[in-house]
């Protein structure tokens, strides 16, 4: 019986990493079970981190008081995080217009 035709054909990529990182990497993936990293732990590994990387989103928090930091995470989530921030920015945006009477102790309520 032959085997059927992979519809998503794997392609070689050649990619050099600083010696550093590589040990790294190889520690992460080591079995201690094989006595080395397993047979396609590495293609494991950055298909995984691909995959994830294309399926993540970044956002700025700029808007929301906080210049310089972004979060980054499953779109998904970003896209939740992004509507609460919205939803909070406009219930404080509510909440200043009230007297803050602990701050202002004479501003009467």
């Amino acid at each position: 019986m032959s085997r059927r035709p992979n519809l998503d054909r794997p392609v070689r990529l050649s990619l050099k990493l600083p010696e550093t990182v590589r040990v790294k990497l190889d520690l992460l993936l080591f079995s201690s079970l094989e006595g080395r990293v397993p047979k396609g732990g590495y293609q494991e590994f950055f298909i995984e981190r691909i995959q994830e990387y294309l399926s993540w989103r970044r956002t700025d928090l700029t808007p929301f008081g906080l210049p310089g930091y972004y979060v980054a995470g499953p779109r998904e989530m970003i896209e939740a995080l992004e509507r609460k921030l919205k939803e909070g920015e406009r219930d404080s945006e509510k909440n200043s217009l009230l007297p803050y009477t602990e701050e202002y102790p004479h501003v009467q309520s």
